[in-house]
């Protein structure tokens, strides 16, 4: 094992022990590859309470590296998740639902949104939206569904 390697471990160990009972460690951006050649997302924290600000991409992180720690630090968690939606529909109760993530594959991984069946989400396929709502945690065991949905108003642009 090279210094770089070496120092790079203990760094992430150090992390994930020395954090403090105030934040939880969750991934951001893609997976970086360690030292023993396995495939981990990068870490960063998020406060106990209050809203989870998280990008589509990195909750699917969470989920597809490790889905039980990730249903803990989720489940029943207010989120604000932000992505490129991949379909828009019903399910067979009426219910309209938003979906971040892959499709065309059975289980692909994927955070399915749940609006109140007298919702109208206005979002189209392929638009770029952030979505706020209840994480009820895992999905089929390839992602997460959130309930209790609400589309947000994109920021002006400066």
């Amino acid at each position: 094992m090279t210094n770089p390697q070496l120092y790079t471990l203990l760094a992430a160990g150090a992390l994930t022990l020395g954090c403090s009972s105030r934040f939880h460690p969750v991934t951001s951006g893609g997976p970086v590859t360690t030292p023993a050649g396995s495939t981990q997302p990068n870490l960063i924290s998020i406060p106990p309470t209050g809203v989870i600000r998280i990008s589509a991409d990195d909750l699917l992180a969470q989920f597809q590296a490790d889905a039980d720690a990730a249903d803990r630090v989720f489940r029943d968690r207010t989120v604000e998740v932000t992505g490129k939606v991949v379909y828009v529909g019903k399910t067979k109760t009426g219910k309209p639902v938003v979906t971040f993530g892959e499709v065309g594959r059975v289980l692909s991984p994927h955070v399915e949104c749940y609006f109140q069946a007298s919702d109208n989400p206005k979002v189209l396929v392929g638009e770029r939206c952030t979505i706020r709502g209840q994480c009820m945690g895992k999905s089929m065991g390839v992602g997460a569904w959130v309930n209790d949905c609400v589309v947000l108003p994109n920021p002006e642009p400066d």
